[in-house]
């Protein structure tokens, strides 16, 4: 889960490329489709004579029912899929494409942004438990990507895939009978009050999409599992979630990959279960319009991330990895090394200016052996000032989200994060978390 610098902006280009496609208001139904999926495909010029039908020709529809246009009326799974110009359904952006992309490449953005002609795959029914619905449309894209090379755009996810990332990811989970965090996306935005992250892609599973809000960034790593481990909760539900109580248990999380890796995070002294409450949430620009968000009682600030922290210990034992500075000579070595490469990074003015680009560094305080991280906003080659991301045990008078004045031989480990992710890191942090 990645926090990016300017996610508005971003999310409008979605939104845009979304209603440019489709109007909901358009689509005539009995009663709302619980499930709503939609996968947009990029073909390139040798492609052009191909037919709707001759793409659908790939697919086993089962029980869905092929609808005409938007306005035909959907009494159960349906599948509407059009040919369009790309004035009609545009190529993403490049920025999209870096922003959402997974194993982004620029040679590959750039065969996609060369794409002649897309297609829509849109799907929508009712709720089902076993998603029947979700894992018919998937394979047909799937297929369809697999036999005529085309990229796939995961509208409802806003996520972005190469044919064969779409066949690693969706086919390999399906045929398994998996649901899991790869399923659906999270976006997470940088509020006034803290941290706030949001789901993207439940209305692929009939099941309304989750926002936790108001969080502090040094819990972040925590909040983040705990939010896979609701979206698992709610994905694997045999029922549509709403407002009200839900409880939270890993063990009873069927996707063996998932409840794994979040039980890895738990100590002794979590439980890995709890009861939350949901309520109606108000979207921000660009959200998905339908967000129950996890209620909390306390108010913005401290007291809500104290109530944050103790809902963290509660299930994992702890609330935040905290890495003490162990005296030892292949972690001092590794420390200078990571302390020279963060230097070099920090030295050149440009790459911290490009766009989405954020510098991590990880500072040992002068009064305690305990490391805090640092987001970097400026460095003059001996000493630098940036926002601190973690709020230290042993000194309480410094608070995460302060201005904070680290110097070159303080540096202790360093990552440094672009659109897509983890671009470089020293790794000491690790090292001294393990010892």
């Amino acid at each position: 889960m990645n926090i990016r610098n300017n996610p508005f902006a971003v999310s409008k280009l979605m939104t845009l490329i979304f209603f440019t496609a489709m109007s909901m208001k358009s689509i005539s139904t009995t009663t709302e489709p619980d499930v709503f999926i939609h996968y947009a495909m990029f073909f390139s010029a040798k492609h052009k004579s191909f037919t709707t039908e001759a793409l659908l020709e790939q697919c086993d529809l089962n029980e869905v029912t092929q609808i005409e246009s938007f306005d035909s009326p959907v009494k159960g799974p349906s599948v509407f899929i059009s040919k369009n110009s790309l004035e009609e359904l545009a190529v993403p952006s490049m920025q999209l494409l870096q922003y959402f992309g997974r194993g982004f490449n620029q040679s590959q953005a750039e065969k996609i942004m060369s794409s002649a002609f897309s297609v829509s795959l849109v799907a929508m029914g009712p709720f089902d438990k076993q998603h029947s619905l979700f894992k018919t449309i998937s394979k047909c894209a799937a297929s369809m990507s697999n036999t005529y090379d085309s990229f796939v755009f995961d509208v409802a996810d806003s996520l972005t895939f190469t044919p064969e990332a779409f066949q690693q990811i969706r086919l390999n989970e399906l045929n398994q009978n998996l649901m899991s965090a790869k399923q659906f996306g999270v976006r997470a935005y940088r509020v006034e009050e803290g941290v706030r992250s949001v789901s993207m892609g439940l209305e692929k599973f009939g099941q309304y999409n989750l926002v936790i809000e108001n969080f502090s960034e040094h819990h972040m790593g925590y909040i983040d599992k705990f939010f896979n481990l609701v979206l698992q909760q709610v994905i694997e539900s045999d029922h549509k979630i709403t407002e009200g109580k839900l409880t939270i248990d890993v063990s009873t999380i069927t996707n063996k990959h998932v409840r794994n890796n979040i039980n890895e995070f738990i100590d002794t002294n979590g439980t890995g279960k709890t009861t939350i409450t949901l309520e109606i949430a108000k979207p921000l620009d660009g959200d998905p319009q339908k967000l129950l968000a996890i209620r909390f009682k306390s108010k913005l600030g401290e007291p809500l991330w104290t109530e944050q922290s103790e809902l963290l210990k509660s299930v994992f034992g702890k609330d935040r990895a905290v890495s003490n500075v162990t005296q030892s000579i292949s972690l001092e070595a590794a420390i200078i090394e990571a302390r020279n490469k963060a230097r070099t990074i920090l030295e050149n003015g440009h790459t911290l200016e490009a766009d989405g680009i954020r510098m991590l560094i990880a500072t040992e305080l002068t009064d305690a052996p305990e490391v805090v991280w640092v987001e970097v906003k400026a460095f003059n080659g001996t000493s630098g000032i940036g926002v601190l991301l973690s709020q230290p045990k042993s000194n309480d008078r410094l608070k995460s989200g302060s201005e904070y004045e680290f110097t070159f031989e303080s540096i202790m480990d360093f990552k440094l994060y672009g659109p897509e992710g983890l671009i470089d890191q020293g790794g000491i942090d690790e090292i001294a978390r393990s010892q």
